[in-house]
C-alpha cells in the first residue's frame, strides 16, 4: 500500500503470496517425492498432474506480486479497479452508494457498491445485462476487495482509507462496519 496526499494505492500484499507461494512449493517437493520411491505408475501420473496443477496456481498467484499495476486506487476522482485485464473502472464518490466490511466465508470483504458507472451506452448494456444475472435483477455495480488476499492490519488499512475519503469526498455514503 502506497499513499501520497488523498492518493492511496493497493498493491497485492507480498508476504501474504509469499507465504502461499511456499505453501504450494512444498506441496510440490512433497508429491515430487512420489517420482522417486518405488510406486505404480499411476501414482507417478496423479502426482506429475498435481506438480503441474500447483505449479500454475503457484504462477497464477505469484504474477500479480510481481506486476507494478496497482489493484485498487483510492484518490479524490473515486475508486479505480484495475483487477479487471481487460478495463479498468472508475467508480466516482458521487455514485458510490454504500462501503461496508462483511464477513465472507472464511475472511473479512470490503464492499463498495454504486448505481451506474458506466457513459458509454453499449458498454452499460452489456453491464446492466451481466449485473442483472449477477447481482439478483439490480443494476448496480460493486467492487469486492477480498480481505483472504491481505493480512489483517493492510486490509483493514483499505477499509479505513475508503471510510475516511468516501466521507470527505461524499458524506452521504453509507459505511457499514460488521462487528462480530
Amino acid at each position: 500500500m502506497a499513499k501520497d496526499n488523498d492518493r492511496y494505492q493497493v498493491y497485492p500484499d507480498r508476504v501474504r503470496i509469499a507465504i502461499i507461494d511456499c505453501a504450494y512449493l512444498i506441496i510440490i517437493v512433497c508429491l515430487a517425492g512420489v517420482l522417486f520411491i518405488q510406486a505404480s505408475w499411476i501414482w507417478k501420473a496423479f502426482a506429475v498432474f498435481f506438480i503441474i496443477l500447483f505449479g500454475i496456481l503457484a504462477y497464477q498467484t505469484l504474477a500479480p506480486a510481481l506486476s507494478k499495476q496497482p489493484l485498487y486506487v483510492i484518490d479524490q476522482n473515486g475508486v479505480t479497479d484495475y483487477t479487471h485485464k481487460d478495463e479498468k473502472v472508475t467508480v466516482p464518490w458521487s455514485q458510490i452508494q454504500k462501503i461496508e466490511l462483511a464477513p465472507n466465508n472464511a475472511s473479512m470483504e470490503i464492499g463498495i457498491i454504486a448505481m451506474n458507472v458506466l457513459t458509454d451506452k453499449e458498454k452499460q448494456a452489456e453491464a446492466v445485462k451481466k449485473n442483472y444475472s449477477h447481482n439478483g435483477n439490480l443494476a448496480i455495480y460493486s467492487i469486492i476487495i477480498d480481505g483472504f488476499k491481505f493480512r489483517r492490519k493492510p486490509f483493514l488499512r483499505i477499509y479505513d482509507e475508503l471510510q475516511k475519503q468516501g466521507l470527505k469526498y461524499n458524506p452521504k455514503i453509507l459505511i457499514n462496519k460488521y462487528r462480530g
